[in-house]
C-alpha cells in the first residue's frame, strides 16, 4: 500500500461535505462497501480506473489525489476561472514552486 496516496482523505472529505454515507458514495463509484471503507482507511489501492473515476466525483485531479508534485500546467488547469488579483497570487505561487538547476 503507498503511503502517500491521498485517496482515503479526500474520498472522507467528500463524503462529509455531501452528507453521505459509506454505501451511498461506494454505489456512486460501482464498488462495494467494505472495498470502499478499505479505500477511505487508506488500507486498499484503487485501480488505475476507480483513480480516474474518483477524480471525476470528487473533482480532484490524479496529482493532487496521489499526493504527487503539481506542474504549472496542473495548476493553470485547475485555476482556469481565477481572473484579476487571484491569478496574480497563483501565479507567484508557481513561481516561488519552481526550481531551478
Amino acid at each position: 500500500m503507498n503511503e502517500e496516496l491521498n485517496v482515503g482523505n479526500i474520498l472522507k472529505l467528500y463524503r462529509n461535505r455531501n452528507k453521505l454515507y459509506q454505501k451511498e458514495v461506494a454505489s456512486i463509484l460501482g464498488i462495494s462497501r467494505e472495498y470502499y471503507s478499505q479505500l477511505e482507511n487508506n488500507k486498499a489501492s484503487p485501480s488505475t480506473s476507480l483513480l480516474i473515476t474518483i477524480c471525476k466525483i470528487t473533482n480532484t485531479n490524479l496529482p493532487f489525489l496521489l499526493n504527487e508534485p503539481v506542474l504549472d500546467n496542473d495548476i493553470c488547469l485547475s485555476c482556469h476561472e481565477l481572473t484579476g488579483e487571484d491569478r496574480e497570487l497563483v501565479n507567484k505561487m508557481i513561481d516561488k514552486m519552481k526550481v531551478t538547476p
